[in-house]
């Protein structure tokens, strides 16, 4: 994904270095240019796409309807 605007926004936070390795490889996997591109794209793909936070509803959907088989009823 190539865009034209331009970036002036930095973000830092750190990772112990086996953190950054498995980040590193996923971004070569992946044929990304930089681990900052795998993360920006990561990222970026999170906050668009809502399916994250989809699949957290679901889970707790399941958990509440385990919950009420388990529970024994009078």
């Amino acid at each position: 994904m190539i865009t034209s605007r331009r970036r002036d926004r930095t973000l830092v936070f750190r990772l112990n270095q086996s953190e950054y390795d498995r980040l590193l490889a996923a971004a070569m996997s992946r044929g990304d240019r930089s681990v900052s591109e795998f993360i920006r794209l990561a990222v970026m793909g999170a906050v668009d796409e809502p399916s994250g936070n989809r699949v957290h509803e679901l889970e707790q959907r399941i958990q509440r309807l385990e919950q009420q088989l388990l529970t024994p009823r009078d």
